[in-house]
């Protein structure tokens, strides 16, 4: 699909830098559905018919990955 970028992170703390690098902090697979959702624009129904798998499973890994990104993005809070 794609080739993420996991050697570039950016230090400014606002909102569109804090989402890109928790991110990166994801397993591959959880960015990729969420990078075609939401950075392309795939629908659901074009990305279950390019990862050969139904659009329930596709909205249940957007859903577990935006769970995910929910949690790094508030670790990540916390730390700083």
């Amino acid at each position: 699909m794609l080739k993420m970028n996991t050697g570039r992170r950016y230090k400014t703390n606002t909102g569109k830098y804090k989402m890109y690098n928790a991110m990166l902090e994801l397993k591959k697979e959880d960015y990729e559905i969420l990078y075609e959702l939401y950075f392309k624009h795939t629908s659901i129904h074009q990305l279950s018919k390019k990862l050969n798998i139904s659009r329930s499973t596709v909205r249940w890994r957007r859903d577990k990955a935006l769970n995910q990104l929910k949690e790094i993005i508030l670790k990540n809070q916390i730390k700083n």
